[in-house]
């Protein structure tokens, strides 16, 4: 009775364990598979080895020459397969995407007295998916490269029919409102639990992949209602790649004293972005890698008093001790400040001498999340994941923004204990 009671406790924390991990990890992986078969006989080739190149990923066909691998990273792959009285073949260039299923097949030719030689093939993505069964939009890093001054995940997603930023800079997907969004980076919620949108600045030039799902997603999703953002960023490979973005904006400056528009010129729109990333030094190239952007990036507007500044810093850590376990570390820390010029206050009276009244905001967030993963098989893998995610933000007029609520001037309660201030 003892027996079957631990068990039963037992199977019951597993199952809670996977229902609370479902809820706080999203996807960041895809998959791969396919077959092999021979090209002279058309025969499934038993036992032939496909291996993800530079990675420690590799696996062998079944009795009908299939096979498959989990828990890829999105991105672009060479793989590789082999065997032994077959020409070796790679298929360059394999796009995998988050939460589907890349089809990689390939034809070997028989071997012939001639050694040293190998097929390489350059892959191309399939025109559709099969797999696809929502209502999904994805950039990834190739084509987010592409977008000109892309300097926030909204500009990008504004490509896509359906979506609209309103002038508080909030998303609506499909005619929803701005909370029924819910927003995932590197698989954890970022989502701002006060204002419901995103909590943190995603850099677009940092990210392997970027996702929308607006309409048929899974229970993995269930607090989204219009829609599901989804942000992976790259990871370090087996040599060093780095890159920096700049751009400037201009803009028309308006006069609030004489109500007239000045010639266009420069206004400060400015964004500074660079990645880094490869193996750590010291360390062997396969097993430790790292990836580190960060964003500088002022927004200023046609009105005076009326902008952002904001720093953006990611850095992300793979450690493989072993082929069947992967750990990830990331650290993500943001930081903005600025105003919101109004011409006239809540009462009808002119700011244009009080410019202390003008409404102030600071915002700061950061995101530590680290994921394990271990291969029990090829069919079987374990997940296990940690993260917190904290987000302040500050709303007050500039002179009164280091002073707490309740000493403001005019603050009172009144019989009902609603605060006016």
């Amino acid at each position: 009775m003892r027996k079957r009671l631990k068990m039963s406790v037992v199977l019951y924390s597993v199952v809670l364990l996977l229902i609370i991990s479902s809820q706080v990890l999203a996807a960041v992986s895809g998959k791969i598979s396919g077959s092999v078969i021979d090209s002279k006989t058309g025969e499934p080739i038993i036992g032939a080895t496909v291996r993800v190149e530079g990675t420690n990923m590799v696996t062998k066909t079944d009795d009908d020459g299939e096979y498959f691998i989990i828990s890829l990273p999105s991105g672009k792959w060479d793989i590789a397969a082999t065997h032994v009285g077959f020409e070796p073949i790679t298929k360059e260039g394999v796009r995998v995407l988050v939460d589907l299923t890349t089809p990689v097949d390939f034809t070997m030719e028989p071997a012939t007295i001639e050694l040293g030689r190998h097929i390489v093939v350059r892959a191309t993505e399939p025109i559709i998916r099969r797999d696809l069964t929502a209502s999904k939009v994805i950039f990834t890093s190739d084509r987010l490269s592409t977008l000109p001054n892309i300097v926030t995940i909204q500009s990008v997603l504004t490509n896509y029919p359906g979506v609209v930023i309103d002038r508080d800079n909030s998303m609506h997907v499909r005619g929803g409102r701005s909370g029924q969004v819910s927003y995932y980076f590197d698989g954890f919620s970022v989502q701002d639990p006060f204002v419901a949108n995103s909590g943190i600045h995603i850099i677009p030039s940092a990210l392997e992949e970027l996702s929308l799902t607006s309409g048929g997603y899974t229970a993995e999703y269930g607090e989204a209602l219009s829609g599901v953002v989804s942000a992976v960023t790259r990871e370090g490979g087996s040599q060093y790649h780095g890159g920096v973005k700049m751009y400037e904006g201009a803009s028309h400056a308006y006069d609030v004293t004489t109500g007239e528009w000045s010639e266009l010129k420069r206004v400060g729109n400015r964004a500074v972005a660079f990645n880094l990333s490869g193996p750590i030094p010291g360390a062997d190239s396969k097993r430790y890698t790292f990836f580190t952007a960060g964003e500088y990036l002022t927004d200023a507007t046609h009105l005076p008093h009326n902008g952002t500044v904001s720093y953006t810093g990611t850095a992300k850590v793979v450690v493989r001790p072993t082929s069947k376990m992967k750990l990830k570390s990331n650290v993500t820390l943001y930081q903005a400040d600025g105003d919101v010029y109004d011409h006239r206050d809540v009462n009808g009276r002119s700011y244009d001498f009080n410019l202390d009244g003008l409404r102030g905001f600071k915002k700061e967030s950061y995101l530590v999340g680290a994921t394990g993963n271990y291969a029990f098989s090829e069919k079987v893998l374990l997940t296990t994941s940690f993260n917190t995610f904290s987000t302040y933000t500050k709303s007050a007029p500039n002179h009164l923004m280091d002073v707490y609520w309740d000493q403001w001037p005019g603050y009172t309660v009144d019989s009902m204990g609603i605060y006016n201030v």
